[in-house]
């Protein structure tokens, strides 16, 4: 660990030096700090400290883009999917008797995605190549860190689903949201420049996601490798009208998935009848675990697959208000400020396994049109990215679109079936949300960031 925390202050002592703008300086400290959360836990410093320099960070940058641009926080025609979403919080606090310190922690937590997304959108109408381009540098390596973290953890502690990067000590799911995080941006790569180092990286990112034991996995990267390929395919022949031969990717693909799918049972001793690395690949005993798995109920009587419904129904049964606009911004929120204080989903519902996704979350505090409305407004905007990028005359147009589709798919599969890992995570949550906001507002990023992730 001392290692990594070595590593990244000299990053940090970098940019400190470096000769860029104020705002690139002030988010690349955003970045690095959030990156490094899990050295903060590490050396006993807990989450809130990051946490609260980033947020503090962003938003001193969003102001002082503002003033320096002079632009606006929102812009109705784009935006406006998010005003509604903060339109119907008021609604729903009003109409609950929320307290507004809850009010205020849960608009906090909500709209940080978005503030990243805006100084994105901000930054990119007029920031200087230099500038930008050491940003891309200094967001890959830190994408490469996580790697060395893994190798690091292998051999200091062993396969264990804590520790994942850089990122969190005690974040779990962030195993599986990592390095699909990162397979999807160093597949897409290879898919453009066919550079055997970026299948090296790929398969960097799947041994960091076995080191994490995580499951899920054994399912998760094949479908987004398959749909890395389909999307790569569609767009260069289906739009761009691109021949390039299928044959060698699809066996380079499948020889990866197979070898994947062979050794992963293995080296998972969950996935195995004898319980221990490198024990028997035997498939009825793969099925009979993940199906008893998904039918557990841990901390609570809901499962994951059951909470939903439960919660929908819940919310109905206390008033058809309730179902559209939730029990009020702060329900399921720790906030001691308030005078009712509130807790997590577990202390308040007794539901603790099956209640830890970003869909009940927004849900028993937005309602349904909450949910509605947030997640619409990432789909309006990555599919505003595509319309864009396949009237343009370059391929590599299309290379950070592609990533963004994939990297929104994940969060989508979290959102609703997982945890809300990725939506609490400021460093990956926040850099798809910059990244997809530079894309929104200038569609030369994509060339710029493809030459500096695949050099």
């Amino acid at each position: 660990m001392l290692v990594l925390a070595i590593l990244l202050s000299t990053l940090f002592l970098y940019v400190v030096f470096s000769d860029i703008s104020i705002e690139i300086k002030l988010l690349s400290y955003s970045f690095i700090i959030a990156f490094s959360e899990g050295l903060w836990s590490n050396f006993g410093f807990g989450v809130f400290i990051p946490r609260l320099i980033v947020s503090f960070l962003i938003v001193f940058t969003i102001f002082y883009l503002i003033i320096k641009r002079k632009s606006y926080f929102f812009l109705l025609k784009r935006h406006y999917y998010i005003i509604i979403f903060i339109l119907l919080s008021v609604i729903s606090a009003i109409f609950n008797k929320n307290p507004f310190s809850d009010f205020i922690l849960f608009l906090s937590l909500s709209l940080i995605g978005f503030v990243f997304f805006r100084i994105g959108e901000i930054i990119a109408l007029g920031v200087k190549t230099k500038d930008i381009t050491i940003l891309f540098k200094l967001i890959k390596i830190l994408l490469l860190i996580q790697i060395l973290a893994a190798i690091i953890k292998s051999v200091t502690i062993g396969q264990k689903e804590d520790y994942t990067g850089t990122l969190s000590v005690s974040e779990g799911s962030l195993g599986t949201i990592l390095p699909l995080f990162g397979i999807s941006v160093f597949i897409v790569t290879y898919l453009f420049d066919k550079k055997i180092l970026n299948i090296l990286i790929t398969c960097a990112f799947i041994f960091l996601g076995l080191v994490n034991d995580k499951r899920v996995l054994l399912y998760a990267i094949p479908i987004l490798v398959f749909l890395a390929y389909i999307l790569d395919l569609f767009f260069k022949k289906a739009i761009l009208k691109i021949s390039e031969s299928v044959i060698p990717k699809l066996l380079l693909f499948g020889l990866i998935i197979a070898i994947f799918i062979a050794i992963t049972p293995r080296v998972l001793p969950s996935l195995n009848p004898e319980n221990k690395i490198w024990g028997s690949w035997d498939m009825d005993y793969i099925i009979f675990y993940t199906s008893e798995y998904n039918r557990t109920k841990k901390g609570g009587n809901i499962t994951r697959k059951d909470a939903p419904k439960h919660f929908l129904e819940l919310l109905k049964s206390k008033s058809i208000e309730n179902f559209f606009l939730g029990n009020g911004p702060g329900d399921v929120i720790d906030n001691r400020f308030a005078s009712n204080y509130s807790a997590d989903v577990y202390s308040k519902y007794g539901v603790r396994y099956g209640g830890r996704t970003t869909f009940i979350w927004f849900l028993l505090q937005v309602g349904i049109l909450g949910v509605f409305t947030f997640l619409m407004f990432y789909l309006k905007q990555t599919l505003f990215v595509f319309k864009k990028s396949i009237r343009r005359k370059s391929i590599y147009d299309i290379y950070l679109p592609i990533i963004l589709v994939l990297i929104l798919f994940i969060f989508l599969v979290d959102f609703f079936t997982y945890s809300n890992s990725f939506f609490n995570s400021q460093a990956l949550f926040g850099l798809f949300n910059f990244m997809l906001g530079m894309q929104v507002s200038n569609f030369n990023t994509s060339q710029l960031f493809y030459k500096i992730v695949s050099n």
